[in-house]
C-alpha cells in the first residue's frame, strides 16, 4: 500500500527511487507515524532514552528547531513527506557555530557536495516544507565523544533509512573528514582584532582552512557567542591585499609575530563602505586610480594613472561589473594591473 501510495503521489514511477546504488537494499517509502513507531520499538529493545521531536519545516517550524535545540547534538532523520523516504545522521551540534542542520538549510550547500547526494537532490526537488525534522537522541554540546557519537548512529542504521547511499557510516557521500586530517590538508588563516593602537594583544584565532572559515564563520573575543559571516569574495582579497573586515578583523595566512605583531599598521587607511544609495547612483566624489604596486607599497603621485569625477565614470571607462567594483575599491586589491580606491593615496 505504501508504494501505490508514493505512486499516486508522484504520479509516476522510476526504479531509481526504490534501489540505494551504494547499498543494495530495496527503498521502501514509508508513512511518518509508521517510522516514528519504529523509531520507538528500537528505542525499547536497546534500552536507549529517545527525544523524539518533530519539526515540520516550515518557516515556523524551523525557527522553532532552531530554538529549542540551540546548544543540542544527537541523531537527526529528515523525512520526506512526498517520497516517504528518509534520511539518518548525527550531528555534534544541530545549529550554531558548525551546526549540522545548518548545513541542510543553505540552499547553495545542497549543490556543493556538503551533504549526501539524494537528500540534497531531495531537498531542492521538494523544498524544505515538505521535510519533517525528527530528532532522536540528543545531547548537550561538547558531552559526547565524536566515535560513541557514529556508533549509535550506526546502531540506527537498523531502521533503513531510504535516503542514505550506505548503511556503513562514514562511507556516505560528503561525510566530514576527520579533524586531524582535516588540520594536516588546510591552508591555516589567522584572524587578529584590531582597534586604533594596532592589533589587539591575545586576538589571535587559527581557522584550519578558507573554507572551512567561510562555512562556519567567526567571533570577536569580546562576542564570543556571536558568530559573525564572512564570504568566500571577501575573504580572498583581504587574504591579498592585507585590508581590514568590517574595519575590524585582519585575515592572513602567514602568523604575525615579534615586532610584526607589535607594530603592525593597515596598508591603507580604510573608510566606512559607501551606502547602498550611493554605489547604486554612482555619486561618490572622485575614484583614484592607481598602478597596483602590492599591499605595502607607499603610493605616490607617479602611481596615479587617473582621477574620475564619479563612480559611474569610472564604470564606463573600464566595464566592471558594480558589485565587483565595490569589492575592488573597498579592498583595493588588483584588477588588470591596476587598483581602485575612494581616497587619495598620494
Amino acid at each position: 500500500m505504501a508504494i501505490v501510495q508514493f505512486i499516486l503521489r508522484r504520479g509516476d514511477f522510476k526504479a531509481g527511487d526504490f534501489i540505494a546504488p551504494l547499498a543494495r537494499f530495496v527503498k521502501f517509502p514509508i508513512f511518518l507515524e509508521s517510522l516514528l513507531e519504529r523509531i520507538r520499538a528500537l528505542g525499547a529493545q536497546y534500552n536507549i532514552k529517545l527525544s523524539l521531536r518533530t519539526f515540520r519545516m516550515n518557516s515556523q517550524g524551523i525557527a522553532e528547531a532552531k530554538k529549542v535545540l540551540k546548544g543540542k547534538g544527537g541523531i537527526y532523520i529528515w523525512y520526506c513527506h512526498v517520497t516517504g523516504l528518509f534520511y539518518l545522521g548525527s550531528a555534534v551540534a544541530f545549529f550554531g557555530k558548525n551546526g549540522r542542520l545548518t548545513t541542510y538549510l543553505q540552499r547553495s550547500r545542497l549543490t556543493t557536495n556538503m551533504v549526501s547526494r539524494d537528500i540534497a537532490a531531495a531537498m531542492l526537488e521538494h523544498g524544505y516544507d515538505q521535510f519533517t525534522l525528527i530528532i532522536v537522541e540528543e545531547h548537550t554540546v561538547n558531552t559526547v565523544d565524536v566515535g560513541e557519537l557514529r556508533a549509535q548512529e550506526q546502531l540506527w542504521m537498523m531502521l533503513y533509512p531510504t535516503l542514505n547511499r550506505s548503511l556503513t557510516v562514514g562511507s556516505n557521500e560528503a561525510q566530514p573528514m576527520s579533524e586531524e586530517e582535516r588540520r594536516e590538508k588546510s591552508t591555516i588563516v589567522y584572524q587578529y582584532e584590531v582597534d586604533n593602537n594596532g592589533i589587539i594583544s591575545g586576538s589571535e584565532q587559527t581557522h584550519y582552512g578558507i573554507k572551512y572559515l567561510v562555512n562556519n564563520g567567526f567571533f570577536s573575543i569580546f562576542s564570543p557567542s556571536i558568530i559573525l559571516s564572512i564570504s568566500y569574495f571577501d575573504l580572498n582579497p583581504l587574504l591579498t591585499s592585507g585590508g581590514l573586515y568590517n574595519n575590524r578583523f585582519l585575515f592572513t595566512t602567514t602568523r604575525l609575530t615579534g615586532d610584526v605583531l607589535a607594530n603592525w599598521a593597515p596598508p591603507f587607511s580604510y573608510l566606512v563602505e559607501p551606502s547602498v544609495g550611493e554605489s547604486r547612483k554612482g555619486k561618490l566624489s572622485s575614484i583614484y586610480v592607481y598602478t597596483y604596486c602590492g599591499p605595502d607599497h607607499l603610493y605616490t603621485e607617479q602611481d596615479l594613472v587617473k582621477v574620475y569625477p564619479s563612480v559611474g565614470a569610472c564604470l564606463k571607462e573600464y566595464s566592471i561589473p558594480q558589485t565587483s567594483f565595490l569589492r575592488l575599491r573597498r579592498y583595493r586589491t588588483e584588477w588588470n594591473g591596476l587598483m581602485f580606491s575612494n581616497d587619495k593615496l598620494h
